[in-house]
């Protein structure tokens, strides 16, 4: 009786080891699962991460791309509207000097045509100083009108020359140290200006631009107008707000 009491109680004790066993071995491949299916769930995400950089950094090389081509163009445009203008002010030059001379021409013509009538002339002799000064008025009035098409095409050019030049010097904005960075501090949306956490200590100066990015990607440029010791007061450039800026966006530098 007692043999067969304790052969009960010896198997009740290797089931109950079998079984928390079990327990035990289901609990760890349940966590083990868990961990891979995390590790998943984390390599997906770390290469979605990798993959929206890779695409902010396509987009903001083509846009500075497409920057770098509209300044290449604006520069061209303005050695040829130089160009025209100088050839322009030297017709207008030339002109000036014909207009002089044919006027000392037609004056002279008039001093003669007073002196041949009171030296008697023929009228034959008369007319003929009479049709040359006709002659050197027509020119006179043909090379006014001319002049004056021309001094309207010199002032076209010259709006346009100073029109570029204003284009290229806002584009290009004062220089400032290479490799310059900092932060978006303030945020002002409906004045459109950020306070920025560098200044005279960094060497920032007014007018200088800087672009303004997050996470590798470009959202807008901005124009410093005011610069104080360790902080500046920049305005968003218009036509360069891409996205909202935000505060704790970079802001950096590129010549």
């Amino acid at each position: 009786m007692l043999l067969r009491i304790s052969l009960i109680i010896t198997i009740l004790a290797a089931i109950g080891v079998i079984v928390v066993s079990q327990l035990t071995l289901r609990n760890h491949i349940n966590e083990i699962i868990a961990a891979r299916e995390q590790n998943a769930k984390d390599r997906d995400q770390e290469k979605d991460r990798a993959n929206k950089a890779e695409t902010n950094l396509k987009n903001t090389t083509a846009q500075l791309t497409q920057t770098k081509s509209r300044l290449e163009s604006s520069e061209k445009e303005l050695a040829s509207t130089k160009t025209r203008l100088a050839d322009e002010q030297r017709k207008v030059t030339g002109l000036t000097k014909d207009l002089e001379t044919v006027r000392a021409e037609r004056t002279e013509a008039q001093q003669q045509l007073s002196r041949y009538v009171l030296l008697n002339k023929t009228p034959e002799q008369i007319k003929a100083m009479d049709e040359e000064i006709k002659k050197l008025t027509g020119q006179n009035v043909a090379i006014e009108e001319e002049k004056k098409i021309l001094n309207r095409t010199v002032n076209r050019l010259q709006a346009r020359l100073n029109e570029l030049v204003g284009e290229a010097n806002e584009e290009a904005g004062a220089a400032l140290p290479a490799g310059l960075k900092g932060k978006v501090t303030v945020v002002d949306p409906k004045w459109d200006f950020v306070v920025l956490d560098i200044g005279e200590r960094q060497n920032v100066l007014q007018n200088g631009i800087l672009m303004v990015n997050r996470n590798g990607k470009l959202v807008g440029k901005v124009k410093i107008v005011t610069v104080y010791a360790d902080r500046s007061i920049a305005n968003v450039m218009p036509g360069w707000k891409l996205e909202e800026i935000h505060e704790g966006d970079q802001v950096l530098y590129l010549p």
